[in-house]
């Protein structure tokens, strides 16, 4: 458990290897700054997630980030190809392989903070 600005986060420091397989991805993406950019793309997505579990399943909820470029995606992953989901999204068949993962329990207003210790 991670302590910061004097509350208690519970994110692993360590991370897993894994693997992860093939998944369709629908995700709105942000330019900057993550603690800037990370809560506005959750906060969008999730007003968006009942249109969009409409015509698909929703299997999960992830991030994928670049860091030299800043480009963030908050997204859902599907449980097959996308269909009819909300203007404002993209959508993309990620591919999978190997991965580092960071896991964060708790509310996603920890997530910005979570992101910036894992970096």
């Amino acid at each position: 458990m991670v302590t910061t600005k004097g509350k208690s986060m519970n994110l692993t420091q360590v991370p897993d290897v894994v693997t992860w397989p093939a998944t369709y991805y629908v995700f709105i993406e942000k330019i900057g700054p993550f603690q800037d950019t990370a809560p506005q793309a959750w906060k969008d997505l999730h007003q968006l997630v009942p249109r969009i579990s409409e015509h698909n399943k929703i299997t999960g909820y992830m991030s994928l980030y670049k860091v030299g470029p800043k480009v963030y995606r908050a997204g859902v992953s599907l449980a097959a190809g996308p269909n009819d989901f909300p203007e404002g999204l993209q959508s993309t068949k990620f591919e999978g392989g190997k991965y580092s993962r960071f896991v964060l329990t708790g509310p996603y207003t920890d997530l910005p903070e979570a992101c910036g210790r894992v970096f």
